[in-house]
């Protein structure tokens, strides 16, 4: 019998909890639900923000966007080929001299990086190109000597006189001449022998009437 009434005193008591917490929130305000609400979506707000600055943070560290170091790398590299290439075809020796220094200089910072993680390089190291570019300077110059003349023998061509064609060859190797201090010593050695041969080239051309 005892339990029977403790079983409904705990009824009664937990009806009256009930009806007590209806009449609280009825007496608050409509003000308040409505903060609780903006608070609420302003944290929805918040996450979803904070999801999208994670993502694009990743994105910056993929593969896809590189970092300032491989921009530097990739720009010296673009350089060491636009030099190789104008050292191989270029028929003006002032532009050959200058774009070797540029060369030489280039490859230089580049071998810096060979021991960095970060940077590879998939043929051969830039200490290998610089070695091999500095001991085929002679080769590089006396080539570059060779394809100029044959860029003023063409010139020459569209001179109508003898002697507008003897001037242009003479200020040549003028011009050649002042190279020299440019020059390793096996093409100084080249340009006396080259100038010794050619001085007395038979200059064809347009003749005058």
């Amino acid at each position: 019998m005892k339990k029977k009434k403790n079983n409904a005193g705990t009824g009664i008591v937990a009806i009256l909890l009930f009806f007590i917490v209806i009449g609280v929130i009825s007496m608050i305000p409509s003000w308040i639900f409505v903060a609780a609400a903006v608070v609420g979506v302003g944290a929805i707000i918040l996450k979803v923000l904070g999801s999208i600055t994670e993502e694009a943070n990743n994105k910056k560290a993929s593969p896809s966007n590189p970092s300032p170091l491989s921009t530097v790398v990739n720009n010296d590299i673009r350089i060491m080929q636009d030099c190789v290439s104008i050292l191989n075809t270029s028929e003006n020796l002032k532009t050959v001299v200058q774009r070797y220094d540029d060369l030489i200089v280039v490859l230089g910072r580049l071998s810096e990086y060979e021991n960095n993680p970060a940077i590879s390089f998939p043929h051969e190291l830039p200490s290998a190109t610089l070695k091999r570019m500095e001991s085929e300077k002679p080769q590089i110059m006396n080539r570059a000597i060779q394809r100029a003349y044959d860029g003023m023998l063409r010139k020459c061509a569209a001179l109508k006189t003898e002697q507008g064609r003897k001037d242009r060859q003479l200020k040549f190797f003028d011009e050649l001449s002042g190279f020299m201090p440019d020059f390793p010593e096996e093409t100084q050695e080249f340009v006396i022998d080259f100038i010794n041969q050619k001085i007395n080239d038979p200059l064809t051309g347009l003749e005058g009437p």
